[in-house]
C-alpha cells in the first residue's frame, strides 16, 4: 500500500505556549511541524530545511523583524506558501501582507477547523499557481523556436500600455527584452519610425474602441540595424477592470516589402515596355491610313507598309514580355509572341482559335478580370496564375485593353514566379 509523505509546516510563533498548542494542532491535522520563535529565526531553518512545505506565519515577532518582513527575505530565494496568523484585523495589516503574497491571511482564535480550510486553501492555490507557471514555461519554450513574436498586450483605462507576455522574439522585433515591457510600452513606441508612429498608435485605439481586428505594417528603427518593416496581427479582449488586452503576434516582413518594391520597379519596366509597343503599334496604323488615303505609288506604300509590318512583327516577337490578341469575348486566341509561346509551353498552332480559358489556373481570377475589363475596359498589373502546357504553375502580371470598334482583346504580361 503507497504511503502519503506528510507535508511540513514551519509554524512561526514568538510566544512558545501558543506555538505548542498549535504545533499539537497541527500535528493532529497529520502535518509534520518545525516552530521558530523570532523572524531571525525562521530565516534560519528555512535555509536549513528543504522539507518545508508551508509557512504559518505570525505578523507580531517582538524584538527584531517581524512576520511580514521575514516572509519578503524567505520568498527572495524561494517559493513557499506562506499564509499570515495574527490577531490584526485592520485593513492597512490585510493589505501589506496581501502586496507580500497572497496564500491567506487567518485571524487567530477563530478555531481550528478554519486554520486547516485556510492551510488546504493554499496548498491547493500554491499547486494551482504551480501549473500556470509549468505551462508558462512550457509556453515559452514553444514560444522560443517560433520566428518573431507571441505577445499579450493591454491598454489599461488611462490610455496607457505594456505587455504582460512577450516571447523571446521581442528582441528581434524591438531590440529590448519581455522584461522591458512589462510596465511600459516606451521601449517599443521609441523605435517605431516616427513617421509610422501615428498611425500604428491610430489603428490600436480604433481596434480598442471597436473591438475589432489589429492588423498593421509598420517600420521600425533599432539603433545600429536597418530599418525593418513589421507586421501585426491580433484580436482584442475587453477585460472587467476595462482594460483592453490582445493577443496576436509580430513577424518582420521585411524581405517581402523588398521584393514588392523589385516587382513595382519591374512593373515600371513594363509600362515603359508596353508604351513603347503601343507607339509602334501606332506608327503602324498611321502607315496604313496613308497608304488608303493616298492611294500612292501602291508599290511603295506597299513596300513601305511591309518595312513597317516587319518592324512591328520583329518588335512583337523579340519583346521581353508575352504579348498576344484574342477574340473579344475571349473563345479565341488570334495571335502571340514568341515570348508568349515560351512561357505557356504551347505551339501557336494548337492556341488559334482556342478559347483563352485554357491557360487560367484560377477560375475565380479570370471573372474578376472580366468584371475590371467590363467595368473599366481595360486592366493594369492584374497578378493572376497561369497554367502551363505541362501542368506548372507560373506566377504572372497582366496589362489588358478592350478594342470594341476592332472586335478584339490585346494584352501583355510578365512572368514574375522567379
Amino acid at each position: 500500500m503507497k504511503t502519503i509523505k506528510k507535508k511540513t509546516i514551519l509554524l512561526v510563533e514568538d510566544d512558545e505556549i501558543i506555538a505548542m498548542s498549535g504545533k499539537m494542532t497541527l500535528e493532529n491535522f497529520g502535518y509534520n511541524v518545525i516552530t521558530a520563535h523570532s523572524g531571525e529565526n525562521a530565516v534560519e531553518t528555512v535555509e536549513k530545511n528543504s522539507i518545508i512545505n508551508l509557512i504559518l506565519m505570525d505578523i507580531d515577532l517582538g524584538k527584531g523583524i517581524d512576520g511580514t518582513q521575514a516572509a519578503e527575505i524567505i520568498l527572495r530565494n524561494h517559493d513557499i506558501p506562506v499564509v499570515f496568523l495574527s490577531s490584526h484585523t485592520e485593513p492597512v495589516v490585510v493589505e501589506k501582507t496581501e502586496k507580500i503574497t497572497s496564500y491567506g491571511y487567518v485571524v487567530k482564535n477563530t478555531g481550528s477547523t478554519i486554520l486547516d480550510a485556510s492551510i488546504k486553501m493554499a496548498f491547493k492555490l500554491f499547486y494551482a499557481n504551480k501549473k500556470i507557471m509549468d505551462k508558462d514555461a512550457q509556453f515559452f519554450k514553444v514560444a522560443a523556436h517560433v520566428p518573431g513574436l507571441l505577445f499579450q498586450f493591454t491598454r489599461r483605462p488611462d490610455g496607457s500600455y505594456f505587455v504582460p507576455i512577450a516571447s523571446v522574439g521581442i528582441k528581434n522585433i524591438f531590440g529590448c527584452s519581455p522584461e522591458d515591457v512589462l510596465e511600459d510600452f516606451s521601449p517599443i513606441g521609441r523605435v517605431i519610425y516616427p513617421e509610422d508612429t501615428a498611425r500604428v498608435i491610430s489603428d490600436i485605439e480604433c481596434s480598442a474602441k471597436d473591438l475589432t481586428y489589429f492588423t498593421c505594417e509598420f517600420r521600425v528603427q533599432i539603433p545600429g540595424r536597418p530599418v525593418q518593416w513589421i507586421y501585426s496581427n491580433s484580436s482584442p479582449e475587453k477585460l472587467a477592470d476595462g482594460s483592453i488586452t490582445w493577443y496576436g503576434f509580430n513577424t518582420d516582413i521585411t524581405e517581402r516589402k523588398l521584393a514588392e518594391d523589385e516587382i513595382k520597379r519591374k512593373n515600371e519596366e513594363f509600362e515603359a515596355a508596353n508604351e513603347e509597343l503601343n507607339a509602334a503599334m501606332e506608327e503602324m496604323e498611321a502607315t496604313n491610313e496613308e497608304l488608303i488615303a493616298t492611294n500612292q505609288d501602291l508599290q511603295q506604300t506597299e513596300n513601305e507598309l511591309r518595312v513597317s509590318e516587319e518592324k512591328f512583327r520583329n518588335l512583337f516577337n523579340n519583346a521581353e514580355v508575352a504579348i498576344f490578341r484574342t477574340k473579344l469575348d475571349g473563345t479565341g486566341f488570334l495571335d502571340m509572341n514568341e515570348k508568349f509561346l515560351s512561357v505557356i509551353g504551347y505551339e501557336r498552332d494548337e492556341l488559334i482559335g482556342k478559347p483563352t480559358t485554357i491557360n487560367w489556373a484560377d477560375p475565380e481570377e479570370r471573372e474578376e478580370l472580366v468584371k475590371i475589363l467590363k467595368r473599366d475596359g481595360q486592366v493594369k498589373n492584374y497578378e493572376w496564375k497561369l497554367l502551363t502546357k505541362k501542368g506548372e504553375l507560373r506566377y504572372c502580371v497582366t496589362s489588358l485593353k478592350l478594342y470594341p470598334d476592332k472586335g478584339i482583346l490585346e494584352g501583355s504580361f510578365i512572368d514574375i514566379t522567379d
